[in-house]
This record gives C-alpha cells, structure tokens and sequence, in this order.
C-alpha cells in the first residue's frame, strides 16, 4: 500500500509503544489534579491558539502526566473536543527521538494519517496536502540527494498545512530538555511560528526540566510548575 509505505518514509518511530511505555506503572486517575487547574482549564478551553509549558525537577513525574494528558484530551467523551492529538517523547538516549527533523516528520505521520469517523477533518484540504507529501516522497526516491530530500523548513510548513485541516488538534511534546539545546530551540521557535499564524484553535503542550533556554521561550507563556507532592498520589 503507497500510503503506509509513505508514511513509513516519514517516521519508523513506534510511537504507540513509547505512550505504552510511558504509561506503565501509572495508577488509576494519575494526573487529574493537572486537569483542574485553572492554567490547563484555560489552555484546553481557548478558542484561540494556546501554549502550555509543564516543567518540574528530574523524576518529578512529568512523562507520566503527559501521558495521561494524551488520553484525557483524546477521549472522544471530554469536555472539550479534540479532533486530533498527536504527541512525541523525547529522549536523550535515542538518537531518533531527539533530532529536530525526526521529531516533526513523526509528528506530521500522526497528522497525515487518514481520518477516523470522530476527526472533524476538511477531507479536501487534507488529502491535497497529503498528496503533496507524496510528491515529496516521489522526489526523494527519484533523487537521494540532500536538496531532494524533505528538510526542516519543508516538514515546518508541511505540518503547519496539516494542523489546518482539523477543527482542534493539540500537539503534545514531552521531554523536550532531552534535545540538545540547538534542537529544542529550533523546535521551540518552529512550533511557534506555527502557533502564531494558525487559524485553528491548536493547543501545544510541552514538558521539560526548567531550562533555563526553554524558559527564555516560554516565560511569558502559561506554565504548571510540577512538585513532587503534586504526585505523590499518583506514582
């Protein structure tokens, strides 16, 4: 089939196994104190684009209410209806979890994938998309060269097209701290650009230790800062 080995081109990242992973250990109801406070109720409601930075001392917990994050936002019965949630987990020791161009084209594979009944999707607009992306594929395996082949800037514009053609879709960037410092910047300052100019309500969250450089980016953003008693129940 030309569409999954397309997608298959994007990202070989097996994502559901890093949530699965991320979820073990989890007890039942982890993380529901997130979702009720007043920064993430506002970030989940905005009818507008929205950031929401968790960040935490290391074994704070935050890859666990992260993922727990996931599935509330991805419950079709949630009080406020995501279209879309596709997410990434970082790590420092996974060379294909903390390259700039890996974690995007992972994220446009979950973007580019078809709809479901539940996505409120503008079929139109995303299969036209997705048939740019296979003529991207097309060029790359007529011609292996670098200029051929679907660099940053590209994948940047290519998602920022994708998150248009649904209603609400939320981005969840977990771990970002285990980037090198020169990738979380080039993240961070591309997820804002697509923030700014979207018409969507699009929702990003992100988790990290806090980061000085991340900070810099995100100071003047909403943000939880996580402490251990935060948890204590939960993990």
């Amino acid at each position: 089939n030309k569409r999954i080995t397309v997608l298959q081109w994007f990202s070989t990242v097996p994502y559901q196994k890093h949530h699965n992973l991320a979820c073990e250990g989890r007890v039942e109801h982890t993380g529901t104190w997130l979702f009720t406070r007043k920064e993430f109720i506002s970030w989940e409601d905005s009818k507008t684009p929205a950031t929401l930075w968790l960040h935490g001392i290391p074994e704070a917990g935050k890859t666990k209410l992260v993922s727990s994050a996931i599935e509330h936002l991805g419950r079709p019965t949630g009080r406020v209806q995501f279209d879309k949630v596709a997410f990434f987990y970082c790590k420092r020791d996974e060379a294909d979890r903390r390259d700039r161009e890996k974690v995007l084209r992972f994220l446009i594979k979950q973007l580019a994938c078809p709809p479901t009944p539940s996505d409120s999707i503008e079929t139109a607009s995303h299969a036209r998309i997705c048939a740019d992306a296979l003529e991207a594929y097309n060029r790359a395996q007529k011609d292996p060269s670098p200029h051929c082949q679907l660099n940053f800037e590209a994948s940047l514009n290519l998602f920022g097209l994708l998150i248009e053609c649904f209603k609400h879709p939320a981005v969840l960037l977990d771990a970002l701290d285990e980037c090198s410092e020169e990738v979380r910047g080039q993240l961070l300052r591309g997820l804002l650009s697509v923030i700014k100019k979207a018409k969507r309500p699009f929702k990003v969250l992100i988790s990290s230790r806090h980061n000085l450089d991340i900070e810099n980016y995100l100071r003047d953003l909403p943000h939880v800062c996580i402490e251990a008693r935060d948890n204590a129940q939960d993990i």
